[in-house]
């Protein structure tokens, strides 16, 4: 079972009501909730993503948001899916960049890897990416594995917020 980490309490901190308790209430709820019922049981809990020890501390938790670029127009965002809640691994986003940093593939993704596509032409695999709704060539590869890669590293060289393939 995943240990579950103590909330600290602090002495009435008065901010039980804002935004940016509330995403720190979610986001312990979204890790330890053993509710198989729960929408988050499987993306979560069961994958074994948790918070941060230090950030069972509410205060220390939104002293690193205001450091960190919090803003109420942003939410909190894991960088690698399959990772933890942590001041490495989280950011202050945009929706539109929410968005694209999932783990769900597109229903119609037949190659299990992002940007991955066999081209039949060639029978070789096909990268490729779309950047402010332009698509764009990485290349053709004859190895998935290879062209899973090669898109990896461009969206690492581009600096690009779209999720990649191996973390």
């Amino acid at each position: 079972m995943k240990e579950h980490l103590k909330i600290t309490r602090t002495k009435n901190h008065g901010k039980s009501h804002t935004r940016i308790y509330k995403i720190w209430k979610d986001i312990r709820k979204r890790c330890y909730s053993e509710n198989k019922n729960s929408k988050n049981y499987k993306s979560y809990f069961l994958k074994n993503i948790v918070v941060c020890p230090e950030w069972s501390n509410f205060l220390i938790f939104e002293k690193w948001a205001f450091e960190n670029g919090y803003d109420e127009n942003l939410s909190i965002d894991r960088e690698d899916n399959n990772g933890n809640y942590e001041p490495t691994n989280c950011r202050w986003v945009t929706q539109k960049v929410q968005t694209r940093n999932t783990r769900l593939l597109n229903c119609k993704n037949t190659s299990g890897y992002r940007g991955v596509t066999l081209y039949k032409k060639n029978g070789k695999w096909r990268a490729q990416i779309s950047v402010d709704k332009k698509k764009i060539s990485i290349g053709y590869f004859s190895d998935i594995v290879e062209c899973a890669s090669a898109y990896d590293y461009f969206v690492k060289t581009n600096k690009l917020e779209h999720t990649i393939n191996f973390p």
